[in-house]
């Protein structure tokens, strides 16, 4: 069956027939068929399943269970309800299975709580493992209790996945009612000195550096990280625009364990402890990442386990985390950093709108600070976007002027909306093509430029980029400079010599999958 059918009303009916004769796998190329169909098709099988004999009976309710995930109508829930206490052993194995995957309420109706409890005990093991899953996902405290006094009652690899899915099923519920909500505190100042990390985009660790110089911070310098001391609050490090994350960094033990328990032994550190304890309201929550990539599901759930036994002041919760434990063990050095999730970043609160291949607020910010405005300037960013280098500048010096232009209409008004909740003041924006535009006695060219990989795909990108700087040295006065970012970056320092700028080629920066160079021209 084509996977992109959709059956019309008069097909849904043969449809359902043949749903009770064929094999297991055209089974579900049949049900998927009939949850495209929508509502219409699913008010059919709720007519017909309680008729229905098996296996026709279970792939019923299946289809109300996918239609119960889409439509909040109580009919749909009432009739899983009820057949999770079905005499057919498939048909309420199934009803079980997709009550615990509906997001329409929080925890299970107690009578239905009560009716699996119930049912357990004289369950085939199949059907025991939904019902564990389903109170793991949506049970209550009692649900909690009832999981962790369960023993096991066969042995071998179907008790070892009985022992899997409790221990998953009581992890979901300790997380689900720990009392303490949690969050990043921005103002407590730890209680000793531990190290941190900032981290930028790769190639702008110099940047960082000089920003850290003039917030007081030194530190040891990485192309993508600034590494020091500190004692102080999150709030204070924030003073940093081109930082892209704060870490606190901890080595993972150099042994032969397996690698959720060099995790959970690097957790244990004392001194991260009173960090974490330091810098949040509440439990501190966790979510596991992986620089390699990939979710490493298995080893995942055994570093859960073993912290919520070797670390209960923590919690591993990825639905409601305040921190990412991104775990390094590949390379030289292999470590954990602990990275605070900031629901908003206070830095760049004025962002309002966004266009594609716009430029993130780092980088902005990092151009703003190579840039070095001075009252003085007349700025002007020729492909503007949405506005942020504009912004950036503004929140670095008071400025003579300040130009946007940009030949798109949406960039303008994302950058209008952005530049105004930023409390920018008399910035000139307007519909006008960088080639050709006149802007007098401009001082400060900056900008981010399309890069020909979003945008500019019709293989005109070099003739705009050569353009553009014709006009740019036309509008500069003596003296002016550009701050930029290009994509093509032994062209655009060629072409910028023959035009008569002095050409200083700085840093290749990572901007996500791919680099531009960062460079400055003196006219």
């Amino acid at each position: 069956m084509d996977r992109a059918f959709t059956p019309g009303r008069n097909e849904i009916e043969p449809l359902i027939e043949l749903l009770a004769v064929v094999e297991r796998d055209a089974a579900k190329d049949i049900a998927a068929a009939l949850v495209r169909a929508g509502e219409s098709a699913a008010k059919i099988a709720l007519a017909k399943w309680s008729s229905a004999k098996p296996p026709l009976r279970a792939r019923l309710i299946e289809l109300v269970g996918r239609r119960a995930q889409r439509d909040p109508a109580p009919i749909w829930q009432a009739t899983l309800m009820t057949a999770a206490a079905d005499t057919d052993l498939a048909t309420a194995r199934k009803a079980i299975v997709m009550l615990g995957k509906l997001g329409h309420y929080q925890r299970l109706p107690s009578e239905l709580e009560a009716l699996l409890v119930g049912r357990y005990a004289s369950a085939p093991s199949a059907l025991q493992r939904a019902i564990i899953e389903t109170l793991g996902k949506k049970g209550s405290e009692r649900a909690l209790q009832f999981v962790q006094s369960q023993g096991d009652r066969v042995e071998g690899a179907q008790g070892s996945e009985d022992r899997r899915v409790r221990s998953r099923a009581a992890l979901m519920l300790q997380r689900a009612h720990k009392i303490s909500e949690s969050r990043i505190s921005l103002n407590t100042s730890l209680p000793h000195s531990m190290r941190i990390a900032l981290e930028c985009r790769a190639g702008l660790g110099r940047l960082l550096a000089q920003e850290l110089q003039s917030l007081a911070q030194r530190g040891h310098r990485f192309d993508d990280r600034v590494e020091f001391d500190y004692q102080g609050t999150i709030d204070s490090l924030l003073a940093a625009r081109t930082a892209l994350h704060i870490a606190v960094p901890i080595a993972l033990p150099r042994t032969q364990l397996p690698i959720e328990q060099r995790v959970v032994e690097a957790l244990k550190d004392e001194r991260l402890q009173a960090t974490l304890a330091a810098w949040t309201d509440g439990t501190p929550r966790f979510r596991v990442s992986w620089s390699a990539g990939g979710h490493r599901r298995g080893v995942t759930w055994a570093l859960a386990k073993l912290v919520s036994e070797q670390v209960p002041q923590l919690l591993n919760d990825p639905n409601a985390a305040c921190w990412e434990c991104r775990i390094e063990d590949q390379g030289a050095h292999p470590h954990i950093a602990l990275i605070p999730k900031l629901v908003t970043d206070p830095r760049f609160a004025y962002r309002k709108a966004d266009v594609p291949a716009a430029s993130h607020p780092t980088i902005a910010a990092a151009l703003a600070l190579q840039a070095a405005p001075n009252p003085d300037d007349i700025v002007w960013d020729p492909f503007v976007g949405s506005g942020q280098e504009l912004v950036e500048v503004a929140q670095r010096c008071t400025v003579r002027a300040l130009h946007g232009s940009d030949v798109d209409p949406r960039a303008l008004r994302a950058a209008a909306l952005n530049i105004e909740a930023a409390q920018v003041p008399q910035v000139q924006l307007q519909l006008a093509d960088a080639r050709s535009v006149r802007i007098a006695n401009v001082s400060l060219i900056i900008s981010n430029p399309p890069m020909g990989r979003r945008v500019a795909r019709d293989g005109a990108l070099l003739g705009l980029l050569d353009d553009f700087l014709i006009n740019a040295h036309r509008n500069l006065r003596t003296g002016g400079r550009i701050v930029w970012l290009s994509p093509a970056a032994e062209h655009t320092a060629k072409s910028a010599a023959r035009l008569g700028f002095a050409v200083e080629r700085l840093e290749a920066v990572d901007l996500g999958g791919f680099s531009a160079e960062l460079q400055l021209l003196r006219r």
